[in-house]
């Protein structure tokens, strides 16, 4: 028995099964606990501290910068605006000039440098009123911080990059293809965002670093779901007279049965399961109350079948959920 609790990776349940089978004593049960990480150690809790205190001064100092503007604005000469965001910007810039790239203290610095920067561009904006659009503002600031997301390596980063470039083409469409169809749009942030979410699932499949970290993609794959959802939903609507309709309830129709394969056998992960069934209940709500059953009846019809589905998947997640744990014990 010994040998073949060796050999089993150690867990929560591996060792509360050790302590109930009196294998080994409830001391040697707390010491196991501390040595495999299970507990998190003095040096843990030291860590998690310094890193929480860092991202808290980083968004009181943007913050601080903000406020500070908004309520000397008036009273402030245009060059004093510029030169005092510049001088943070140096500033911020020569601190993590100073740290190793791979540290958490570098990583927050490049963060601040981006939105201090997004600042500068604001206040530009502000005082010398070009008349440009709002989407040259999100561009600018997005190619100028480009680098710098390059060398970061540091997903929540990423994440407000990614945010910069949706919110770039979601204001060129409404400010210069002003003709533009709202599903065309859809059509095209399902694309960034798809591609974004199956770069980083691939790295992530290959164990490369810190792509295993999930919940980069599980924040990205709400977008190209809530996407596709509502492109299907417009095909109800229109009787799938449109290509974007018609494209995206095609691509609809593919993803979920490559997501349910992808997320229960090569990454297993309960999240996007989750994700599909909110996105196929929503749909065929919709069909039901929309389209057979425009009355009452929809409603009560809807209303039961979402109660039934919920349920339902609700255990037949929680089946999977423990079944992955004891393939994993």
């Amino acid at each position: 028995m010994e040998e073949n609790t060796q050999n089993k990776k150690v867990t929560r349940k591996v060792i509360h099964y050790l302590i109930a089978n009196n294998i080994i004593k409830e001391e040697k049960g707390r010491d196991l606990f501390n040595q495999t990480g299970i507990y998190p150690n003095e040096k843990k809790w030291l860590k998690f501290l310094n890193q929480s205190l860092m991202i808290l001064g980083v968004v009181f100092s943007v913050c601080g910068i903000i406020f500070f503007f908004a309520y000397n604005w008036a009273d402030m000469h245009k060059f004093f605006k510029l030169g005092l965001i510049e001088v943070g910007i140096i500033g911020v810039a020569v601190f993590i000039y100073f740290k190793k790239t791979e540290t958490f203290a570098f990583k927050i610095g490049l963060t601040a440098l981006v939105l201090i920067t997004g600042a500068l561009f604001a206040t530009f904006g502000q005082i010398y009123q070009t008349g440009a659009n709002a989407y040259d503002f999100f561009l600018n600031w997005t190619l100028m911080v480009s680098i710098w997301i390059i060398i970061s390596r540091f997903p929540p980063l990423w994440l407000i990059y990614l945010i910069l470039i949706n919110t770039t083409v979601f204001l060129y469409s409404e400010q210069v293809l002003r003709n533009s169809e709202e599903a065309e749009l859809l059509v095209v942030l399902l694309g960034i965002n798809s591609v974004t979410l199956a770069t980083w699932e691939w790295f992530s499949f290959h164990k490369e670093g810190f792509f295993k970290n999930r919940w980069f993609p599980r924040i990205v794959a709400m977008a190209p779901i809530l996407i596709l959802s509502i492109l299907t939903i417009y095909g109800i609507d229109d009787d799938f007279n449109h290509w974007t309709t018609i494209l995206g309830s095609i691509l609809y129709v593919l993803v979920l049965p490559s997501f349910y394969f992808i997320y229960t056998t090569k990454i297993r992960d309960l999240f996007f399961l989750v994700l599909l069934a909110i996105s196929i209940i929503s749909v065929i709500d919709y069909l039901i109350f929309e389209s057979i059953f425009e009355d009452i009846e929809g409603f009560f019809l809807s209303g039961f079948f979402s109660i039934g589905m919920t349920v339902l998947l609700v255990w037949q997640f929680v089946r999977l959920g423990k079944r992955w744990k004891e393939d994993v014990n």
